[in-house]
C-alpha cells in the first residue's frame, strides 16, 4: 500500500474510534434506556414475527404488543414499585409528653 492511503485509513479509524468514545462518555445517561429497549425487543421479536407472517400489518403488530405490554409488564411493576417505595417512608413517631 501507499503511504497516502494507509495514513488515511489510519486517520479514519482514529476519528471513528475518538467519535464513539466521545458519544460513549456523553450518553451515560441513556444507556439504561437503551439497554432496555434492547431487552423489550429481544422479549417480543418472536412475537412480532408470528404476528406479521399471519398477515397482519407491521405497525398495527407493534401497537398491539405495546400496548399489552405496558398493561401487562410496566404497570404492574411500577404498582409494585411504588407500593415498596411507600413502606421505606419515614414513619413519623409519636411524641408523648410526660407532665412532671
Amino acid at each position: 500500500m501507499i503511504f497516502r492511503e494507509q495514513y488515511r485509513r489510519y486517520s479514519l479509524i482514529a476519528i471513528i474510534i475518538c467519535t464513539g468514545l466521545i458519544l460513549i462518555v456523553y450518553l451515560k445517561s441513556f444507556w439504561g434506556g437503551l439497554l432496555g429497549a434492547m431487552a423489550i425487543y429481544i422479549m417480543l421479536r418472536e412475537l412480532m414475527n408470528s404476528l406479521t407472517k399471519k398477515g397482519m400489518k407491521p405497525g398495527l403488530a407493534a401497537f398491539i404488543l405495546l400496548i399489552s405490554f405496558v398493561l401487562c409488564v410496566l404497570v404492574p411493576l411500577s404498582y409494585a414499585l411504588a407500593l415498596a417505595a411507600g413502606e421505606r417512608k419515614c414513619q413519623p413517631r409519636e411524641q408523648s409528653y410526660s407532665i412532671p
